[in-house]
């Protein structure tokens, strides 16, 4: 199976295959031939799901399904708060890798994770609303521009 998988992490390109072995390790490591019995099992099935019956795959299209719309809602609300800049995923991609709860790229999330994550940046939101009412705050100069462009 490690022959496999190399021949499969062959063909990404040295930082998504560094990312890849390192989410499946917990970051414990980068290299493949470090990896536990589970954590290849894990690697091999993110590239081959071996999905036995029909309830199983329409469970798994359910919370793919999910999933992508929990990404939406969490792309949306992180360029309403600044953190995405639209057609820019620099500055998102460094804010999910260092102060987000989870520090791994939006894709790698589960269910639940994105969930959470969400709520993370409903608190954001918040906070940033609460600091926008004191004067001379990042987010009171932001409120003004977006209110200035109305006019």
């Amino acid at each position: 199976m490690i022959e496999q998988l190399k021949e499969i992490l062959s063909e990404k390109d040295d930082f998504s295959r560094i990312l890849l072995i390192s989410n499946v390790s917990d970051r414990r490591t980068t290299k493949l031939e470090e990896l536990t019995q589970q954590e290849l099992q894990d690697l091999w099935e993110q590239f081959h799901p071996e999905l036995q019956n029909l309830e199983e795959q329409n469970e798994y299209l359910k919370t793919e399904i999910l999933k992508k719309e929990w990404k939406s809602n969490i792309l949306a609300l992180a360029e309403k708060t600044g953190i995405k800049d639209k057609d820019d995923w620099r500055k998102f991609n460094h804010w999910m890798f260092n102060s987000s709860r989870f520090k791994k790229h939006l894709n790698s999330h589960s269910l639940g994770e994105l969930k959470l994550l969400y709520k993370q940046l409903k608190g954001v939101q918040m906070n940033n609303e609460r600091s926008a009412r004191n004067p001379f705050t990042k987010a009171w100069f932001r409120k003004g521009e977006k209110l200035k462009n109305l006019n």
